[in-house]
């Protein structure tokens, strides 16, 4: 009898439509998508004269620096290619990704941004999940009594006296008290996993990518957290004029996390110092685009 497996169904693709042409774009891992499918949207444009640029070589370096740690043996790509008939191609991470998206159109970009968020909404919806969980539940159960009553069977056909009938109960009852004690385990496992998901359901949108401003040193401030108000009244302690001056929700601590990430590089050659930059009128509105894209 095969095992209960838990399992999620998975579509792990984009369909986008744009001007006229609709597509399914291939994903891996979450955080990667082919840019061949993209590019099937442009076909006047080269792949190769995209990665031949100098600025889009040391990028992908910087990316792949903020993937990998210094002690981790497998070390992650941020573009690598696939081979395969079907689901093959050239992969790239998101950072990755959005300057590729970027060099097509800009327009197409925001499509295929707005497109991955929704996939994501609905990919980790906990009432989904939750329903998965009660049904592998179900399944495990109904597994279980298939099994004990296959045993009771099988333990009875096989007394040959009294006495042997009295040592296989005595086994068979304990086997069957460690199945329930390990079932009572599983179900108690999977309470608390369901109860985790209520409870990130309930604080979603509680993460925060931020744009502090000191107008001492004109400098701004890229940085996350899940308690924004906190934050700024510890910068304010010592800085009283310090002001939050835009603010992004994600759903997540580590969308956060990649999404100051790819600010602090977009904006590198600004910065002054630690997490702080000097930034002018067009890379305020840049950050303002992303609040439009993001923060809904």
């Amino acid at each position: 009898m095969k095992k209960t497996k838990l399992s999620l169904p998975q579509n792990d693709f984009l369909t986008i439509d744009y001007q006229g042409i609709s597509k399914q774009v291939n994903l891996q891992d979450e955080d990667y998508i082919c840019l061949n499918d993209l590019l099937e949207f442009f076909p006047n444009k080269r792949m190769q004269d995209w990665k031949d640029n100098k600025n889009t070589k040391e990028f992908v370096k910087l990316v792949e620096k903020i993937l990998n740690n210094a002690n981790q043996r497998d070390l992650k790509k941020a573009i690598y290619a696939k081979r395969g008939k079907y689901g093959g191609g050239t992969f790239a991470h998101e950072f990755v990704a959005l300057e590729f998206l970027t060099w097509l159109s800009p327009e197409f970009k925001l499509m295929v941004l707005v497109q991955w968020n929704r996939w994501r909404k609905e990919k980790y919806n906990p009432l989904i999940i939750k329903q998965f969980v009660v049904d592998y539940v179900r399944e495990a159960l109904h597994d279980l009594e298939t099994r004990m009553r296959e045993m009771m069977v099988n333990e009875y056909l096989q007394i040959e006296d009294f006495n042997q009938d009295i040592d296989r109960l005595n086994s068979f009852a304990l086997h069957v008290n460690q199945q329930l004690l390990s079932l009572a385990a599983q179900q108690a496992k999977l309470k608390t996993q369901i109860e985790t998901m209520e409870e990130e359901q309930r604080t979603e949108g509680k993460s925060w990518v931020y744009l502090l401003y000191n107008p001492k040193s004109e400098e701004y401030k890229i940085g996350y957290t899940s308690d924004l108000k906190t934050r700024q009244k510890n910068f304010q302690s010592t800085e009283p004029d310090i002001e939050i001056y835009l603010k992004i929700a994600v759903k997540t601590p580590r969308q956060a996390l990649n999404l100051e990430s790819f600010f602090h590089i977009e904006f590198d050659d600004k910065r002054t110092h630690g997490e702080w930059f000097r930034l002018d009128g067009n890379d305020l509105n840049k950050l303002k685009g992303f609040v439009g894209v993001l923060g809904k």
